[in-house]
């Protein structure tokens, strides 16, 4: 049994990546109360997608880069102030691949 908020969140986005569609979604936002199912959701539809061979990048714990990411060194490849988070690309991967 999936949940309507599961299937509401999953049609937003479904209709936004379809060929030629006037609804370009860039960002989707989901808010609600604390315990109503919002990690839940997202995690459901993260699985679902890459079941179905889609490529997700999914970070649930977007306060890691405010908390870790004081970590960094300059970059050498590019001028100006720029600078990598070495510890927090790793685990990006991690959740990317």
């Amino acid at each position: 049994m999936v949940r309507q908020c599961v299937r509401d969140i999953a049609q937003t986005l479904e209709e936004a990546g379809k060929e030629g569609s006037d609804n370009v979604v860039r960002r989707v936002f989901v808010k609600g109360k604390t315990g109503v199912g919002k990690t839940a959701a997202l995690a459901a539809i993260v699985a679902s997608a890459r079941k179905s061979g889609q490529i997700v990048l999914y970070l649930p714990d977007g306060d890691r880069f405010r908390k870790l990411g004081k970590y960094i060194r300059p970059n050498n490849h590019r001028e100006g102030d720029l600078y990598d988070l070495p510890v927090l690309a790793m685990e990006v991967c991690d959740h990317f691949l």
